[in-house]
Parts: C-alpha cells; structure tokens; sequence
C-alpha cells in the first residue's frame, strides 16, 4: 500500500498518521481563525479523502477515487468530529464504507 499523506489547511503534513495524529490534525482545524479549514488524507493525488469545516461547526466530506469523475460529496454537511475521524482512520486502513455516511453526489467540474 503507498503512503498516505495527511495535509491541512495550516500547512501541516504528516505521512502514514496514526489514530492520535488524525484527531489532533482535524481537531486543530478552525475557520473562524484560518478563515478557512480542510484536511485531506491522500494516497495518491487522485485518491483521497477531504473535509472542511471544524468541530465547532461542523464538517463536510468528499471523496475522489482514480479521477475526477469519480469525485463525490456527502449529501450531508454536518459530520461531527468523531465522525469525520473515523472516516479517516478507515481510509488509511482501507476499510472505509462511504455509505455508512449517507448519500453522496458526483460532483461534475
């Protein structure tokens, strides 16, 4: 399996994150003081999972695998933190179930 790359909006990276490193890394995000908040756990540049929001306000979640035509955003845009770590912590293991979060759209560009 490749590496994967956890990076967020404060320019922070960290290869191959534990469970610890995850919640710290999407706890950290604020949009009040960044005026903006995103993590993304990438494998490759083309497959990837992303948030935005904080735990304050809450996240949204999308996922791209292989291209951009397979770019897909939660329906919801509500995800707690415990939520949003999970999602990330399944995907590093590749175990991750996209539909145990609802209903997710393609996104076309």
């Amino acid at each position: 399996m490749n590496a994967m790359t956890l990076t967020t909006s404060s320019g922070g990276k960290i290869v191959n994150p534990n469970d610890e490193q995850i919640r710290e890394a999407l706890s950290a995000l604020d949009v009040g003081r960044d005026d903006e908040g995103w993590a993304i756990l990438e494998q490759t540049e083309m497959d990837y999972i992303q948030v935005s929001g904080d735990r304050t306000s809450s996240f949204a979640m999308e996922y791209q695998t292989s291209d951009t035509d397979r770019h897909y955003r939660a329906a919801r845009e509500d995800f707690s933190l415990e939520q949003v770590v999970q999602a990330f912590a399944d995907y590093r293991d590749g175990k991750i179930d996209y539909s145990a979060y609802g209903d997710w759209s393609r996104i076309t560009w």
